[in-house]
This record gives C-alpha cells, structure tokens and sequence, in this order.
C-alpha cells in the first residue's frame, strides 16, 4: 500500500473521518453536508467533507484497524460508503482483497498524477457511483464478485479494466470518459458474468477497447457516443457475447465500430443508430459469427459497413436504414453466410456499392422498394451469389447502376416487376450464368441499358414489354416456358427481341425458343422460328459469297421454308411438272422435229414425258425419244430443276421425319 506513509490511528481521523468510521461498523452511507441520514443525524453546515485516501485504505483492508467501539473492541466493518466526499490524495488499492463493499456516491478523487488503484484487487461489490476521477482508474486483474457500477462518472484519462473479473453486471450508465487522443476505457480480456452497460448517455472520447471481452448476458450502448474522428472509437473484436449487442436509438459514433471477429449468440442491434466515418468504415462485422443483425429504421452509416465472412444464424435485416459511401463499397458482404433472409427494404437507401460477392443467403433476398445508388458504376455486385429462397427487387426498388449477379444460384424465384433500373455505359442487369430454380418474372417499371443473360437457365420466364423492347444478350439463355404466349405476344415481337441482341446472330436462342412453342403445342410457331433462324444465318456473309448465300437463301426458302415447309417442295415439283407439260404439249403440236421417237418408245403423252424426264428414280420408256432444238433446251432445264427440287424435297421430308414433326 502506497498510499500513504504511515497506518493512521483513531485519535488522528478528523470529524469527518471519525463519522466514516462510525458509519462503516453499520454499513450506513457517509454524506458530505448536510444530512439526516444514516446514525450520524447532525447537522453541520460547514462540516468538513474531505476525506484522506489512507481512511478508505485502512477500513475496507483492515491494516490498520479503525473501527473500534468505546471500549476499544474491535468492530466489523460491513461497507464503506461515503457521499459527496472528495479524496484529494492518492488512493491505491493495489493487490487489496476488499473485506466489504465500496461505494463512492458524488465523490470528488482530485489527484491528478495517478489514477485510482484497484489493479489486482478483489471486492464482494465495488460502486463508483456519479465520480469524478482527475487521474483516471487502473482496475486492471480487478476481481469483483457482484456488480460493477460505475454509472455517470467523469474520468478525462483512462478507465481501465483490461483481464478484470466481474461477476455480476458492469454499469457505465451516462459516465463521460476519455479524451481525445487517448484510450478512454479498456475491459480487453475482461470477463463479465451479467451484462455491460454503456448506455443513457455514456460518451467515450478517444479509443474504447473491448477486446476479447467475454460477456454472460448482453451489451447495451443505446443513447451513447462514441467520438473518435479518423480511427476506431469503438473496438469489440474478438468479443463473445452470449446474449445481445443493442447499439439503438441515440447511439451516436464519429469513428469505426469494430467488431470484426466478434461471436454473439444473439442478436446486434443498430437500429436507430447514426455512425459516422466518411472515407472510412463505419461499422465492421468482418469474420464475426452473430444470431441476428439488425440496421433497419433510423439507421445511418456514413461510411462501409463491412460484413466480408460474417455468419448470421438467422437474418440480416436493413429495412429503412440508410448507408452512404459514394464511390466506394457501401455494404460490403462477400462470403458472407446468412442461414435466414437478407432485406434491404423498405425505404433502405444504399450509396456506393452493394457487394454480396460468393455470399450465401438460405432464405430470401429482398430488395423490394430500396434505392441504390452508384451512377456509372455497379450498385449491387453479386456474383457467384447463392440464396435458398427467392430474390426479389421490386414495389418501386431503384438503382441507378448496374445490377450484377452472374455465376449465383437461385433456388426460387428471380423478380424485378416494378422496379427501374438505369444504367449508364454498363448492362443494366447481369445474369449470365445464373441459375434461377424457379420462375423469373421480369416487368421493369422502367430499364435502361443492355440486360446480360447469357448461359442462364430460368423455369418459366415471364416478361413486359419494357423487358422485351430492351438489349438483351441471349445466346446460351435457356428456360421451360415463356409467357405470355402467342397470341398475347406474337412470334414476331418474339422474334424481334432475339434480332435485337447486340452479339449479332446466334442459333441457340432461335432454337430454344422454337423448342418451347414446341412443348407447349404450337408447332407453327417453333417453324417460324427455325424459317427465321435460317434465313438470319445464311445471310451472315459478305462480298460474294454472301451474294450467293443470299441466292441460296432466297432459293432454299422459296423451294422447302428452310427444310421446315416440304410441302413447298411438292408444290413447286407440280409447278414445274405443269409448266413442263404444257410447254412440251406446245412444242410437239408445233412440229414433230422436237421430240423424235425411237424404237420401243412408248406412244408421246406430254405429262407422262416431262415427270419421266423430271424424277431421277421413275423410267416409263420416255428416255427413248430425243428432244432435238428447243425440244431439247427444254428438256435439259426440266431435268436439272427436277433432279434439284426432288433432291430438296427427299432432304426436307428426311429433316422432317428426324425432328419427328
């Protein structure tokens, strides 16, 4: 003990002193002043309110004995309570087991040089209730077995609690703490058995450390500040929580929250709260393992809020709060790991980015009539994303950015009815890749920009007209329906979303949409479909050869739709075998020099020359006679035409009978 040189002795206390000690045998408090409290019942205006540092050493350690009754026994000493006291030398309570209660009420310790010493002390319960504390406190290792309460001290340097031991609850209810530039309290690697209380005006001022602190029941910091611009004013990494963290309504921080690595089996509390830190992070949940978060109505964060590898238990809830961070990741999510639902809903305004990069969501994602806002660039970034439930941005939800979410998986369903998106040089929305399990239902109040949807795979997809009169990349894209169906949408307007692609041509959206009128039964449709794909495809080239292919497009169209309408085909084969017969019929009338009949010809019949002449695989003799002059020229063409239009028939029907039409 160095508090004082030497072990005082009854006749030596002062008044005020002696009267302390009369009130420590009953456990009744000391008050400064005036008083009708407690056994002392005087009344002394002016009385001496002082007491030496040395009393309080030598009645709650029992070096020293002071309470001794007018016999000179020795009295038991049951608390030491004083009220409206001030201590002006140094008390040390190094190393202390406190043998009763301490309790210093209103209490003025003025010694500036050194803080208050209870550093490996131990107490049955210790109230340092309303205080002034010039040089501080060092309660380091202290070991109490009830409660703490400190509520509504004063302390300008550090209130230090770091490894202590606290068996009941810990109360800085109100109390104002610290400086700027300095760590205003410290309860690292303490151990609380209740709960922490820093709340109903607390302020911190300067760096608040709480790491590593193991507490039984739950945090409370409602209605306090924490105030350190430019670092950490509040640092709880690392914490285990077994209840709840409530940072509500009042919670003021000018500084990050930290509490990256924290466990807490309940649920943390934000809402309410407004932090401050703008360029930096705010709040930090990185790597922490909790129940519940909760940053809705009243929320403000100027500044990230950092949630890189949380693990939610149940739900991440942002509904009505606001995050700002223009230019930089607003909510940064990525890997992190929700078993419930995440909501940004509700009125939640996001400036900056939204991240939820290789995140995993076991219920729903729900933006429904939230605001992002990240001009030019991505508003919420989610790739490789996957949710257990739906994910829905709707009712009125905004974003003036880019919506991304290629590579994620979506067990449910996918919809942006109602929303407006616009996007300035970026596609709007990306899904490339995704896999939507259910159905997508995409009715845009408003969309500017590309939509992305390349490799993506949907149940039913269904659609507005804004969605279809958007860019939309589409090859790989593939789904089990489309609504709505034709009529409602015909396959042109069908048709004219694919030619709209920005990629140019690719069969495999042609083909998938012909693939699902065919499984809904409209097989007219799909052979539009293919007809058009074709005729696309073999005009693709340039130069000469997409002269000829375009001659070859116009002829193979004409003569089969494309290998999709064979009964052209025939048609043009009774075409040709009419005009052949005719004009054949004409020729032989004219004179018998064009058509000149051999030995074993058959008698001349017109229609049955030309369809001899015409099909490769039919003889009935007319080889025999020879066309001579015009004859002849005649002939040749009718063959060649019959040979090319019974090969495209032969080809079509072949094509046909392949695709079981």
């Amino acid at each position: 003990m160095l508090s004082g040189p030497a072990l005082l002795k009854p006749d030596e206390l002062t008044a005020a002193e002696l009267e302390l000690v009369k009130c420590s045998m009953t456990g009744s408090r000391w008050e400064a002043g005036d008083s009708t409290y407690g056994p002392v019942g005087k009344r002394e205006p002016s009385r001496e309110n002082h007491i030496r540092a040395q009393v309080v050493y030598q009645l709650v350690s029992g070096h020293g004995e002071l309470s001794l009754d007018d016999d000179g026994e020795v009295k038991s000493v049951r608390a030491v309570r004083l009220h409206g006291a001030t201590i002006p030398d140094h008390l040390d309570l190094r190393g202390v087991a406190l043998r009763c209660p301490l309790e210093l009420v209103s209490c003025r310790l003025t010694h500036l040089e050194t803080p208050v010493l209870f550093r490996d002390a131990s107490a049955p319960y210790l109230r340092l209730y309303n205080s002034v504390f010039a040089g501080g406190i060092d309660a380091h290792n202290l070991t109490v077995g009830g409660d703490v309460e400190w509520a509504y001290i004063k302390s300008e340097k550090t209130v230090n609690l770091t490894r202590a031991r606290i068996g009941g609850a810990v109360s800085l209810r109100g109390a104002k703490l610290g400086a700027p530039g300095i760590r205003s309290l410290s309860l690292e690697d303490a151990e609380v058995g209740g709960s922490v209380f820093c709340d109903a005006g607390f302020r911190s001022s300067g760096h608040m450390s709480l790491f590593g602190v193991r507490v039984n029941r739950s945090m409370e910091f409602s209605g306090g500040e924490f105030l350190n611009p430019g670092a950490t004013c509040l640092l709880l990494g690392r914490a285990t929580i077994k209840g709840s963290i409530f940072a509500r309504s009042g919670f003021f921080s000018e500084g990050q929250v930290d509490l990256h690595g924290a466990t807490v089996d309940g649920v943390v509390y934000f809402d309410g709260a407004n932090l401050e830190c703008p360029g930096g992070t705010a709040l930090n949940l990185s790597g922490a393992s909790i129940g519940e978060l909760r940053c809705g109505a009243g929320f403000v964060a100027e500044g990230v809020v950092e949630l890189a590898q949380i693990e939610v238990a149940n739900t991440v809830n942002f509904d009505g709060g606001q995050v700002s961070a223009p230019g930089r990741r607003s909510v940064n999510a990525d890997g992190a790991d929700i078993g419930g639902s995440a909501f940004f809903r509700s009125g939640f305004k996001s400036k900056g980015q939204l991240r939820l990069l290789s995140a995993t969501i076991g219920k729903q994602l729900n933006f429904d009539a939230g605001e992002f806002e990240n001009p030019g660039q991505n508003a919420i970034e989610a790739d490789h994303l996957r949710v257990g439930g739906s994910l829905y941005f709707r009712n009125g939800a905004r974003a003036d950015g880019a919506l991304r979410f290629p590579g994620a998986v979506i067990e449910g369903q996918f919809g942006i009815n109602g929303a407006i998106v616009k996007s300035a040089g970026l596609d709007a929305i990306t899904l490339s890749s995704t896999s939507v399990k259910g159905d997508a239902v995409l009715f845009p109040a408003e969309l500017v920009g590309r939509v992305d949807l390349r490799g993506a795979s949907f149940g039913k997809i269904s659609d507005n007209e804004v969605f279809r009169d958007s860019r939309l990349l589409q090859d790989g894209m593939k789904y089990d329906s489309l609504h709505p169906e034709p009529p409602a949408v015909t396959v042109k307007e069908r048709l004219g979303v694919i030619a709209r692609d920005p990629t140019g041509y690719a069969a495999q959206p042609y083909s998938q949409l012909a693939k699902t009128y065919r499984d809904k039964g409209h097989a007219e449709s799909a052979r539009k479909v293919l007809i058009e794909s074709q005729k696309i495809r073999l005009r693709q080239d340039s130069g000469w050869r997409g002269l000829l292919s375009r001659v070859w497009s116009v002829f193979f169209g004409s003569v089969t739709g494309y290998g999709y309408r064979p009964w052209l085909a025939a048609w043009w084969s009774l075409l040709v075998l009419v005009a052949g017969t005719v004009s054949v019929d004409l020729l032989n009338r004219k004179s018998s020099y064009y058509f000149e009949k051999t030995p074993g010809a058959p008698d001349f019949q017109p229609i049955l020359y030309v369809f001899d002449m015409m099909i490769p695989f039919v003889d009935f003799g007319y080889g025999k006679w020879v066309a001579h002059g015009a004859g002849q020229y005649l002939m040749s063409g009718l063959v060649i035409l019959g040979w090319v239009v019974a090969t495209m028939l032969v080809v079509a029907f072949t094509a046909v009978l392949r695709r079981g039409e």
